[in-house]
């Protein structure tokens, strides 16, 4: 089976900044992840998340963004491979980052390191991205099943066994 990994990008201390960590979280309890799969936060500095991704096929970014939607939209951008991560960043993103080019160094520097693993992105439309707080907006937060059901579905399509806790909770 090939080795996949799910990244939560963003800053858990900037309001919705921080809905890649939060979405791992919600993952991890509304699902049953395999050990198989690698859930990491980016708290990690940059190099840390390279060591992280050594070796990893498929790669499942869950990021804030700013695609021009309602507050708490899911939005699924799937499937970029090779050809993209040698195209220039700003023909490569669809949604800006709300952190800057975080995703576009880290794709930029796996490519400098020769490992390009096929990336899928589910991103969320941000609300809250000024202020510094622990809080995500209300419509940001009630996206977090959403968010949690749409990686669950990319790691299906990439044939992980994946199944719903019997009870959750939803934090």
């Amino acid at each position: 089976m090939p080795s996949i990994a799910v990244v939560g990008l963003g800053n858990r201390l900037m309001r919705d900044d921080g809905i890649g960590a939060r979405a791992l979280d919600a993952l991890a309890r509304r699902y049953v992840v395999p050990p198989t799969v690698r859930l990491i936060d980016s708290a990690a500095p940059m190099a840390g998340l390279l060591a992280e991704l050594d070796g990893i096929d498929h790669l499942i970014v869950i990021d804030a963004v700013r695609g021009g939607g309602e507050p708490g939209a899911v939005y699924r951008i799937g499937r970029l491979g090779r050809a993209e991560f040698e195209r220039p960043a700003s023909t490569n993103r669809p949604a800006c980052s709300s952190h800057g080019a975080g995703l576009a160094d880290l794709t930029a520097l796996l490519s400098a390191l020769g490992r390009c693993p096929e990336i899928r992105i589910v991103g969320v439309e941000a609300d809250e991205l000024s202020d510094a707080g622990l809080e995500l907006s209300e419509p940001v937060a009630a996206a977090l099943p959403r968010v949690a059901d749409a990686v669950a579905g990319e790691l299906r399509r990439l044939g992980v066994v994946i199944e719903e806790r019997k009870v959750y909770r939803h934090a």
